[in-house]
Order: structure tokens, then C-alpha cells, then sequence
């Protein structure tokens, strides 16, 4: 079966990302795939219409709901679009899905990806870390697709800047280094040395899927798995203008780093702009060189307008991907020793490795709480929000797996009260139970009445 993002160049692939969704809910024309890092554990009361979001407030007795436990959260990857205008009406109608299903028009975890049909050779490559750095602000910036940047909430584990601080911290042989950086790039004199001092691919046997070069704002390991340059930074937005004006940009982009456009010797680093304006300037620049009609150009300036300028940590941060080493060439280790200094101060993103998620949650004290239906958490906190939601009609039934009910004579199992604490708690759960129930009953009841 043909990668779905796998394109001519110029060609379009999108990822949405969706927090309320269930995963096993399906659109036609795109296809729905598992992504733990935007999923939130859920209950759906039985006879009711709303899902119940776990949280840890809540957590000790949504557990113990009589009803359909499922996990939330899912990401949708279109076809290959090969002309803009094949793109409008089957993204109309994903949008139209998702606010009839209830998703959030602004998200702190979901995003959008945009992937391009792209080819390269050592000039391209190094022209695109120009063209990244050039651009890193006002890429960030729109981001923001309206609203605050989302990676100010995750220190953008999964969409890092290229610039200073950037570039993910790696165990390597060279030590705890970044897994790349500018001046590395830009010296390589050959595509092997380049790839190689990308985070050590060796681009005739890259690393496979989940690895820490994937997760760039500017994603140029994507050409190993789709052909495509990936733009990773946009948050979500049921906004289609946005959307559409943004993927114009980002074809565009992809298009400037394989011509011979003089570019501007300049680096304007998401950690140094503050203004608004710098990056309307810069887009003014941008325009000069590329073609986006008015109507684009509105909706990029108008996401300028309304989103905060992205505010990053100024440090360096730990890739969340904990399980794959970095390893450089040994023939290219006395070449790029110096231009890979030994990071000492750095910080953990926060977020748990999406790949290596254990199906347990954690209260408040940390201790495990793994009663029923125990569902995969993909970061290390809670999705805010509404406790309750109606959703779009009634919800389909999920079977429950019998792998997943409390097992008393598993010594792994963790009890979580002694005796006398444990009646006194499932007395409470039951009188939380019973008062969860009559709200339900009473938001029914007024609804019923609204339809009268």
C-alpha cells in the first residue's frame, strides 16, 4: 500500500490532530491513526451522552462508572493532494466533523502537519537550514494559528526550533550533546557528512520512525519516510483559511529551497524576537520572493495579529525519545568534536516518551493507581477543560479487553486504601457515583426541554 504522504514534489500530505475524538471513529477519505500523544483517558456513562474526561480530581471514581471506558485522542493523514484545488472540499468536511464532534477550535496538545513532496541534493539541504533559520520566528509565530503557541506548555518536545537552543539533547559517543546545529550543517562537504551530523543518520540506512530527528520544527528527516519536508509547528484550528494559507506558505517554502532566490544572511532565532512586528517585516520580505495571493496573505497576517509571539524557554531541553542513542561517524568525529560541545544544563520536557507508554495513572502522590480499565497516558499530566461534553449523537459501544480487568491475585497490583480506608472510600465513591448521576439526569432533563 502507497505511503499517503508519499508525493511528486509539490505535492501536499496533511496530519490533524484531534484531543476529542475516539480513536476507533473513522473519516471518509482519510484515515485514522493511533497517536499517544494526544490521547486522554474518558468515560461514557452508561444510557448517557457525554463523555466524562479523567482527571486527577476525578479519577477515583470515574474509574468506577458503570459505562464504556476509552481512551480519546486521535490523528487523521489525508491522501496526496497534487493541486490546490483538490484540497478544499475533503478539508471542509474533516472540519465540519470535528465541530460537529465537539473538538476544541483552540488545543494546547493537538497540532497540524504539513508535509511537501520535496528532493534534494547538498546544495537544497544546506539552503533549507538558511531558509529555516531565516524564518524560525515568524514560523513559530504563525504556529500559534491564532492563539498561543502550544509548545510554550511542552517546551515544543515535538516540533524543536534549529536555532541556539533548540535541537534536542542526545546521548551520543561525543557525550550528552545537541543532536545538531547550524554551524555543523552548513560546513558538511558532502550529503553523507550533512545527514551524519544531523543526529548521526546514516541517510543509506536511517533510523526508523520514532527518533529524536524527526521531531524538528522544520522536519527534513521526513524525506526518509515520505519524500516530503515536514512542518511541524502549526497548533490545531477548525479555521479553513488558516489552514489553507498556511499550506500555500509551506509549499512555497519548499519551493524556495530548491531555487536560486538570493536569500537574506540574517538569523531571526525564536529566541530573540519579541515584537510582533519583526515578524511582519520578515513576512514582507518573504513575499517579495514567493506567490501567495491577497487572500493568503490576509489570513497569515490576521494569525500574526491574534497569536502571542511564541515565548520559549531560553535552555536546552532533553529529547523525550530516551531510547535511541545517537551515534556519529567515527571518519567525521575529529571534524565535528568542536562543533559538538558537551551540554551540562538542560531540562526534561515534561512529557512522558510516547513510545514507551505504561498503562497505568498516577494520583496525586504518585503512587500507582491500577484498578479497571486501565488506559495508556501519552504525557505526564492531565488534558484541561470540561469535565462533561455532549457528544455528536450517541456514542458506539467499546468491548471491553479482559486483559485489562483488575486481576486480586496479580502481585504487581497495588492496593490503594488498607481495610477500614478502603470502606470508607468506596463509600464516598458511591455517594460521588450517585451525585454524578443526578447531574447527568438534571443536564438531560434541561436539554429535553430546550427540544421542546
Amino acid at each position: 500500500m502507497p505511503d499517503p504522504l508519499d508525493g511528486m514534489l509539490g505535492t501536499i500530505g496533511l496530519e490533524l490532530e484531534t484531543e476529542l475524538l475516539p480513536e476507533h471513529i473513522q473519516v471518509r477519505g482519510w484515515s485514522g491513526t493511533h497517536d499517544a500523544s494526544i490521547q486522554t483517558p474518558a468515560v461514557l456513562p452508561r444510557g448517557q451522552k457525554f463523555y466524562i474526561i479523567k482527571t486527577p480530581e476525578n479519577i477515583k471514581y470515574t474509574d468506577h462508572i458503570d459505562g464504556n471506558h476509552l481512551t480519546l485522542g486521535n490523528e487523521y493523514v489525508s491522501g496526496v493532494f497534487y493541486r490546490d484545488s483538490d484540497i478544499a472540499q475533503p478539508l471542509r468536511e474533516i472540519l465540519s466533523r470535528f465541530q460537529r464532534c465537539g473538538e476544541r477550535t483552540e488545543n494546547t496538545r493537538a497540532g497540524i502537519h504539513v508535509h511537501v513532496g520535496w528532493a534534494y541534493d547538498l546544495r537544497i539541504l544546506k539552503r533549507t537550514v538558511q531558509i529555516s533559520s531565516w524564518l524560525e520566528s515568524l514560523l513559530f509565530h504563525l504556529g500559534g494559528m491564532g492563539y498561543a503557541f502550544r509548545g510554550e506548555s511542552n517546551n515544543a518536545a515535538y516540533c524543536r526550533p534549529l536555532t541556539k537552543f533548540g535541537p534536542p539533547v542526545v546521548d551520543s559517543n561525543l557525550g550528552l550533546v545537541q543532536m545538531t546545529n547550524i554551524d555543523a550543517l552548513l560546513s558538511a562537504d558532502s550529503i553523507e557528512n550533512f545527514w551524519n551530523r544531523y543526529g548521526g543518520i546514516r541517510f543509506l540506512n536511517p533510523p526508523r520512525r520514532y527518533t529524536p530527528q524527526r521531531y524538528m520544527g522544520v522536519n527534513m528527516f521526513s524525506i526518509f519516510l515520505h519524500k516530503t519536508l515536514e512542518f511541524r509547528m502549526f497548533n490545531t484550528t477548525l479555521n479553513f483559511n488558516y489552514i489553507t494559507a498556511v499550506i500555500k506558505l509551506c509549499q512555497e517554502l519548499t519551493s524556495l529551497t530548491m531555487s536560486s532566490e538570493r536569500l537574506p544572511d540574517k538569523m531571526n532565532s525564536v529566541y530573540d524576537i519579541t515584537d510582533r512586528s519583526e515578524n511582519h517585516n520578515v513576512l514582507t520580505d518573504l513575499l517579495s520572493m514567493i506567490e501567495v495571493d491577497e487572500e493568503a496573505e490576509d489570513s497569515l497576517r490576521e494569525i500574526l495579529e491574534r497569536s502571542p509571539v511564541p515565548k520559549l524557554k531560553p535552555v536546552c531541553i532533553l529529547s523525550h525519545i530516551r531510547d535511541r542513542g545517537v551515534e556519529f561517524m567515527n571518519r567525521d568525529l575529529m571534524s565535528v568534536g568542536s562543533l559538538y560541545p558537551q551540554i551540562r544544563k538542560f531540562e526534561d520536557p515534561n512529557i512522558v516518551d510516547v513510545h514507551e507508554i505504561e498503562n497505568r495513572l498516577h494520583d496525586a502522590d504518585g503512587r500507582n493507581l491500577r484498578g479497571v480499565n486501565r488506559l495508556p497516558v501519552g504525557v505526564r499530566g492531565w488534558m484541561a477543560g470540561e469535565a462533561a461534553m455532549v457528544w455528536d449523537g450517541p456514542a458506539p459501544a467499546i468491548q471491553h479487553d479482559p486483559d485489562d480487568e483488575h486481576d486480586p491475585d496479580d502481585e504487581d497490583e497495588l492496593d490503594l486504601v488498607e481495610n477500614d480506608e478502603e470502606e470508607l472510600l468506596n463509600a464516598q465513591l458511591r455517594e460521588e457515583e450517585a451525585a454524578l448521576r443526578r447531574e447527568l439526569e438534571r443536564i438531560n432533563a434541561a436539554a429535553r426541554d430546550d427540544l421542546r
